[in-house]
């Protein structure tokens, strides 16, 4: 009889420790943080690194290349977006919004994405030209994929919003 009480209490401690940890996860998916998704940089319409994952070393180095002859106007283009993103947050957060300046700031920073992609339009037509077809059709089904985890998260955050 003593053997099954300390068998039955060897079960519960581990039920409840699984208990525990399911709990534990099941709050911090909850109350985590919704990571940021510029990591200091602008976006870019498509992930590079997931469109280098088609090429080969020798594609790969042009890439580079082309990009490293851009890279300071690329840095001064990420530094401006950054800098005009903080002037429409100070514009929005103020206490009374100026519709004009707030107008421009958002035309600038249009005009400044614009501008940002021009290398990287550089790279598409310097680069797909001599690929091969089915390494293009790879390249241009995954191109404008969307994180599938952000969108669950926005469409979760958005039902919240609705019950709350």
């Amino acid at each position: 009889m003593a053997t099954k009480i300390k068998w039955l209490m060897v079960f519960l401690a581990l039920s409840l420790a699984v208990n525990i940890f399911i709990g534990g996860v099941m709050l911090g998916k909850e109350f985590r943080p919704t990571p940021s998704r510029d990591h200091g940089r602008a976006a870019i319409g498509f992930n590079i690194k997931r469109f280098q994952a088609y090429l080969t070393k020798a594609e790969k180095r042009k890439i580079r290349e082309i990009l490293a002859d851009q890279r300071q106007d690329l840095a001064d283009h990420y530094h401006a977006i950054r800098e005009g993103e903080t002037l429409i947050k100070s514009l929005i957060s103020a206490k009374e919004v100026d519709r004009a300046a707030l107008l421009e700031a958002l035309e600038n920073h249009a005009a400044l994405m614009r501008q940002i992609h021009a290398p990287l339009q550089r790279v598409i037509m310097e680069v797909m030209a001599e690929l091969d077809q089915e390494t293009r059709q790879k390249i241009a089904k995954d191109m404008f994929r969307r994180d599938h985890r952000r969108s669950v998260r926005f469409k979760e955050a958005r039902h919240r919003k609705k019950d709350g």
